[in-house]
């Protein structure tokens, strides 16, 4: 036998991959290039689209924050002006205290946050909640990491409740 490179070696190896190809294809399933899925999915730089649940594909995130005002004889939590969502690197959405969305009760504040469309998956969500500070007046922030995951159809709904102790 010949070596591997000579070219009627190599010939001869195309010749079998062809025959052993399955029949109406012209290669081998080993060598097929797979088909990437015809939905449409989010890449990292896509906006992500609010509202409800259209695609079947998709499934949908509704996220509740609730920021606690608590008191105790060592420390106090006061309500978070701000809330920011995000996974990565990426804002989701952010909610004010002036904006609507937001719902002022007597020791806590809500942040309803719009449902938010994505493919389905896990993923790590981190939730900032952003305050001025009560000495330094400099804008101070506590955050939760939660995991979550979405089902094609589905809507998540996430409540967390995030207190804002001050240091």
């Amino acid at each position: 036998m010949k070596h591997p490179n000579h070219p009627r070696f190599l010939v001869v190896v195309a010749v079998l991959l062809l025959l052993a190809a399955p029949a109406g294809r012209g290669q081998s399933p080993a060598l097929e290039v797979p088909e990437l899925p015809a939905t449409g999915t989010l890449l990292p730089g896509d906006p992500i689209p609010t509202g409800a649940v259209a695609d079947p594909a998709q499934g949908s995130l509704k996220v509740i924050v609730e920021s606690v005002y608590e008191r105790t004889p060592r420390q106090y939590s006061g309500l978070a002006t701000r809330v920011e969502l995000w996974i990565a690197e990426r804002r989701l959405a952010t909610l004010a205290k002036d904006e609507a969305g937001v719902s002022d009760l007597r020791h806590r504040r809500l942040f309803e946050f719009e449902p938010i469309l994505m493919p389905p998956g896990y993923r790590f969500l981190t939730v900032r909640a952003y305050r001025e500070g009560p000495l330094s007046r400099d804008e101070k922030w506590k955050g939760r990491t939660v995991q979550f995951g979405i089902h094609a159809g589905r809507e998540t709904r996430l409540f967390i409740r995030l207190p804002f102790h001050v240091w």
